[in-house]
């Protein structure tokens, strides 16, 4: 009877130590959810026209997301771009709080959707990145030669002015 009972305090105690992981993780993801909301809201008050915005999610493993805003008049269009799995879930079971939530505040939200960052696009972006450097590079290469091959023919100059 003791082992039944230390066995059912344990498994009270994980129960309440996962009780306590899933309420901190609710917590942070509505915590998420409403900076999310806040920025829309801004940029849905503001003058702006189109608006690109990159938010760290918590906790850490959830990345960042990228949303892409674009207004006309009271019409909003929202597209989520999340970096992983975990983060595109989180936004797409909640997508429907925002809207309405935006909805409430008079806007007229037009398109609102999730996508995956594809890593295809990383590796592009990282290449394009890598090829500017090389260009920038090469640029200064041909500018430390450019200057050099002067320098020469300066000191040939002033070599020749000397012995002339």
């Amino acid at each position: 009877e003791l082992t039944y009972k230390s066995s059912e305090a344990k498994t009270d105690q994980t129960y309440q130590t996962n009780n306590r992981f899933e309420l901190v993780e609710r917590l942070q993801h509505s915590q998420n959810l409403e900076e999310i909301y806040k920025k829309i809201r801004d940029f849905g008050f503001s003058n702006r026209l189109e608006e690109n915005v990159r938010m760290k999610l918590y906790p850490e493993q959830l990345g960042n997301i990228d949303v892409e805003l674009r207004k006309e008049g009271k019409a909003i269009t929202i597209v989520f771009v999340a970096e992983n799995e975990k983060s595109k879930e989180l936004l797409e079971k909640n997508i429907g709080i925002l809207r309405d939530r935006l909805t409430a505040l008079d806007f007229d939200v037009r398109n609102m959707e999730v996508k995956m960052k594809e890593e295809s696009s990383y590796h592009e972006d990282a290449r394009h990145y890598q090829n500017q450097q090389n260009q920038k590079h090469g640029e200064q290469n041909h500018e430390n030669k450019r200057k050099a091959f002067s320098e020469e023919v300066m000191e040939d100059d002033n070599e020749r002015k000397r012995n002339g």
